[in-house]
């Protein structure tokens, strides 16, 4: 039967080729031209029992949610927040701390607070959380610790450095590869993803440039850095949405990154108007001048290694047609495409990564994954992969017995069927909302259930934001700069809660037009 370990080995590089693991994982890698299997495609599947176990223990889980957010405290933040964040200011920046929150009280899609307060959660810590507070499912596998699992708590040992272990063949077999998209062949784990993947990307160009390479980026000299010469160098293309550097398409690169290969191109992201599908014609003019842009920019300067894009750019996504031709653009111009699925990875969007509902004719070349899967590195086609092996701290057994059973609760429960569906109910109210409150919120939009709404004014923003919280409702923003609202609520986010936070939406709004009116 077909394994699905495929070039495990590229990220054992210092493992002597006679141990019995590494025969095991060479034994279990796929031929090189073999596809991409969708998610889930592993060898080893729960049993009937287990799933079944699964659905009823999710099912009991969500039946004891609290029905209703509650607030006792006569203010928020409460006297007990507002304390611990008192005596943390004195040792950090606090400024972007909203409350502090009782994680051990917290259940399902509701997070408690220091005070006692109950909010449902629809920012679930920066969408980082995809089967609730405290699941039942997720506990019950600390509660049943075996002797192996009390040792990779003690011991924390790496899966994948110079001394794995024969864990590391079944983890690989049967929780990563059921993470591979479609195309990609292999598979890097480390702990900065986006940063590696842009070093792989550089170190390709210099060798497409015939410029010298030192395959480990660690070992640049500061005399190196502070001689070399920026103009010639490789750089990252970024998308970019306005002139707000936390609205990048690409995180910021370290300081030695940014001396050795700045500065780094931008490219407008397309200003678009939403919903999409009733203003098509104009988004499709602004998504043709965006992708011209694009092939100048890349036919101009040779220096580009790659082209980072996330799927939604922070509140903002574009047509799939749009990544498409992007995608074609890349291929001409011999420039990576990165995907950068650090938000959306794990199935929020409505699948499981959100670019694959772009269809693509060919797959990227790199996609990026971290955050919610108990983990972080990056998966890439073959024939990236650079002649010496990274020197990097990796994934250990502890995240690999998460997001094993992460993946089983996805799956076992078909969440990414509710959560679309959750999707559409959210992002359908808050277009009727942006019908009845034009003056207050507009530009309702959203991929799966990554919902966003741009406020009018700054103040109509903060008030609605506080409105929400007085009535039990943690929503986002982004960024302390912004004027939009965000949802990201986690997988178990169902018609039930959708219906509660709409209704309270709708509260916030005709409160504040009552003040917009005086």
């Amino acid at each position: 039967k077909t394994q699905h370990c495929h070039h495990l080995i590229s990220s054992l590089p210092m493992m002597h080729r006679s141990s019995t693991i590494f025969q095991s994982l060479q034994r279990c890698s796929l031929p090189a031209s073999s596809s991409g299997r969708r998610f889930y495609a592993s060898k080893k599947r729960p049993s009937t029992q287990s799933r079944k176990s699964t659905v009823d223990a999710l099912t009991k889980y969500l039946e004891n949610e609290p029905q209703h957010p509650k607030l006792v405290s006569n203010s928020f933040p409460g006297p007990k927040s507002e304390e611990i964040l008192s005596k943390l200011s004195g040792l950090m920046d606090t400024r972007h701390m909203i409350a502090s929150m009782d994680v051990s009280s917290s259940y399902g899609n509701f997070l408690a607070d220091a005070d006692g307060n109950m909010f449902l959660d629809v920012n679930t810590l920066t969408s980082s959380l995809l089967c609730g507070y405290n699941n039942p499912v997720l506990t019950s596998l600390a509660e049943k610790t075996s002797q192996a699992m009390k040792s990779d708590y003690v011991n924390r040992p790496n899966l994948f450095g110079s001394y794995p272990t024969a864990q590391s063949v079944e983890y690989m077999e049967n929780v990563l590869m059921r993470l591979r998209p479609e195309g990609m062949d292999r598979l890097v784990i480390c702990r900065d993803p986006i940063d590696t993947a842009q070093r792989m990307a550089i170190l390709r160009q210099k060798r497409k440039l015939h410029q010298p390479t030192r395959e480990d980026l660690s070992t640049y000299s500061s005399s190196l850095i502070e001689t070399a010469d920026a103009s010639d160098l490789p750089v990252i293309a970024r998308f970019q949405y306005k002139s707000n550097p936390l609205l990048t398409g690409i995180l910021p690169l370290p300081q030695d990154y940014r001396q050795l290969f700045s500065p780094h191109p931008t490219i407008q992201f397309p200003r678009l108007r939403y919903p999409l599908p009733v203003f098509s014609e104009k988004n499709r003019e602004e998504e043709t001048r965006c992708l011209e842009e694009t092939r100048d920019l890349l036919k101009k300067d040779t220096r580009i290694a790659a082209i980072i894009i996330q799927p939604v750019l922070i509140d903002r996504h574009a047509s799939a047609d749009f990544y498409k031709q992007l995608r074609q653009i890349t291929m001409e111009e011999d420039v990576l495409m990165i995907v950068d699925e650090q938000q959306t990875a794990g199935g929020l969007s409505g699948s499981f990564y959100a670019h694959t509902q772009w269809e693509l004719p060919t797959p990227p070349d790199i996609v990026v994954f971290n955050n919610q899967l108990q983990g972080s590195g990056f998966f890439h086609r073959d024939g990236l992969r650079v002649p010496h092996p990274y020197r990097l701290a990796l994934t250990d057994h502890v995240s690999a017995w998460q997001l094993s059973t992460v993946l089983d609760i996805i799956e076992d429960n078909d969440l990414l069927t509710k959560v679309r569906k959750a999707g559409v109910k959210v992002r359908d109210g808050l277009y009727q909302l942006e019908q009845q409150y034009p003056d207050l919120i507009h530009q309702s939009r959203g991929l799966g259930a990554f919902c966003a709404v741009t406020c009018s004014t700054d103040t109509i923003c903060n008030s609605i934001i506080e409105s929400m919280q007085n009535q039990g409702i943690m929503v986002g923003r982004a960024g302390s700069a912004s004027k939009t609202i965000l949802v990201r609520p986690m997988l178990i986010f169902g018609d039930r809660h959708a219906d509660m936070f709409l209704e309270r939406f709708g509260l916030a709004l005709e409160k504040e037009l009552a003040n917009y009116g005086d």
